[in-house]
């Protein structure tokens, strides 16, 4: 049996992507050693605001079932963030994966817009550009990596 748990209920049930998600360059702090043993979640949706509440409730659950209780709210800002993100700005089908190891959570978005993102500080009257501001806030590290057909932006948390 896959030990990955898949949501039951996805948006889009097609595949975001054949390839898997870690196809990517060497390991190095954008990208998780492959002997590094993690427990991991994954979440397919179209991009619909929709998207961003059945994220929300993955990453509660995830981190309820990982007994992070202590780390759900930042998880679950960053992940709200992140898709929304995705479901705003790249329009396309997405892929959340909740990832953890001994040391952090990671949340990595993959959609398949190739633009990457850019930190934005809002002004205090601004209503948008607080995404990546909340995420660059809560997380331990974040970024974005191209990959083919999109990119992945991710951000840690600390366990």
């Amino acid at each position: 049996m896959d030990p990955r748990p898949v949501d039951p209920q996805p948006m889009d049930p097609r595949p975001v992507d054949p390839r898997p998600v870690d196809a990517r360059p060497a390991a190095g702090p954008a990208n998780p050693p492959a002997a590094t043993a993690m427990t991991e979640t994954t979440l397919r949706a179209a991009p619909q605001t929709e998207a961003v509440e059945y994220a929300r409730r993955l990453a509660t659950r995830t981190m309820r079932t990982w007994a992070l209780m202590d780390r759900e709210e930042l998880v679950t800002a960053i992940v709200a963030e992140l898709v929304a993100n995705a479901v705003r700005h790249a329009g396309t089908a997405l892929e959340l994966r909740l990832l953890r190891d001994e040391n952090r959570v990671r949340v990595e978005v993959r959609d398949r817009a190739t633009q990457m993102p850019r930190l934005t500080v809002p002004g205090p009257l601004d209503e948008s550009h607080r995404g990546l501001f909340i995420v660059d806030r809560f997380a331990t590290a974040w970024g974005a990596d191209p990959v083919s057909g999109g990119k992945v932006v991710w951000a840690e948390v600390a366990i």
